[in-house]
Parts: C-alpha cells; structure tokens; sequence
C-alpha cells in the first residue's frame, strides 16, 4: 500500500473528520480493485492525488454546491416537474373527452388553452350542440 494511503488512513483515525473526508476514504477503498469496464482505471490514482492535496491542506472538503447553484438546480427541477404535470393532465384530458366520444382536440390545438377550456365549460354547464359549443372556439 502506498505512504499517501497509510498516512491518511492515521490521520482518518487520529481526528475527527468531515462527511466528505470520509467519503472521500470510502471511495479510495472501494476503488483499490476496480471491476468494470476494460480500459486503463484512473480512478485510483485520481484517489491518491486527493489524498496527497488534503494531506496538503490544498483541498476544500464541502462539495455541496453554493446557495445560488442550489436555488437553480431546485427551480429548474420544479419547472421541469410542472411540465410533466401538465403533460400528463392533457392526456388524461383527451382520455377522458375521448371515451365520452368527445373528439376536441380535432377543433383545438391546445386541450388546456382557453378556447378549449370555453367549450369544455360550455359541455360541462350541458350543451348537447356541437355547433353551439364550437362557437367559443378562436
């Protein structure tokens, strides 16, 4: 085993260390014998070279990106969740319009736009008429 290794392994059990530091030591373990893919493995020595730059004390243990990143990453999550949502509420629209027998989505381009959504109330309030219903179309 190499010097690096051995020296952080003491340090790991000399001091209390970060969540980091100790990832950082889970994964120099699990990846002394890589299997995988064929092809040369660096991830061993890329373990080393961290080891050697905390050893250093060159080596920032956070890995938790600043706030600002974090509130990108959970607005793009949510706006990307409501698009499914929406998605999957237009099928389940068209769904249930089509086993009534409804095909609205022939006179509309958007089932959840307002043209739509003015025939749908119009359907709803129990208008029998196509011809009076396609009135609140664009």
């Amino acid at each position: 085993m190499s010097l690096p290794i051995l020296y952080f392994s003491d340090y790991l059990e000399a001091f209390p260390c970060a969540k980091g530091v100790r990832n950082l030591e889970a994964y120099i373990w699990r990846r002394r014998y890589p299997i995988g893919r064929g092809g040369r493995k660096r991830d061993f020595p890329d373990a080393e070279r961290l080891v050697k730059r905390l050893v250093a004390q060159e080596l920032a243990l956070s890995f938790v990106p600043d706030p600002e990143q974090r509130l990108w990453r959970t607005v793009t999550r949510k706006k990307f969740q409501l698009r499914c949502d929406r998605i999957r509420l237009q099928n389940q629209l068209e769904s249930l319009l089509e086993e009534a027998h409804i095909k609205l989505s022939s006179f509309v381009s958007d089932l959840l736009g307002l043209s739509a959504q003015r025939m749908l109330k119009a359907i709803a309030e129990g208008e029998t008429q196509p011809s009076y219903a396609c009135r609140f179309g664009g």
